[in-house]
């Protein structure tokens, strides 16, 4: 139950992003333990849009 509402949460997550026209990094709460900051590229971005910021 506790991954099926994890990994809810991200696609959700995901589509209020996009919805929004977010071109940046996010980090993912489904992903399970990570390092303090690790975070990675939503997955529409264009390389121009992450490379300016």
């Amino acid at each position: 139950m506790t991954e099926t509402w994890l990994l809810t949460i991200h696609y959700l997550t995901l589509l209020i992003l996009e919805s929004l026209g977010y071109q940046g990094a996010y980090t993912s709460m489904a992903a399970g333990h990570r390092y303090v900051g690790e975070s990675t590229k939503v997955p529409w971005a264009t390389s121009s849009a992450t490379d300016a910021s």
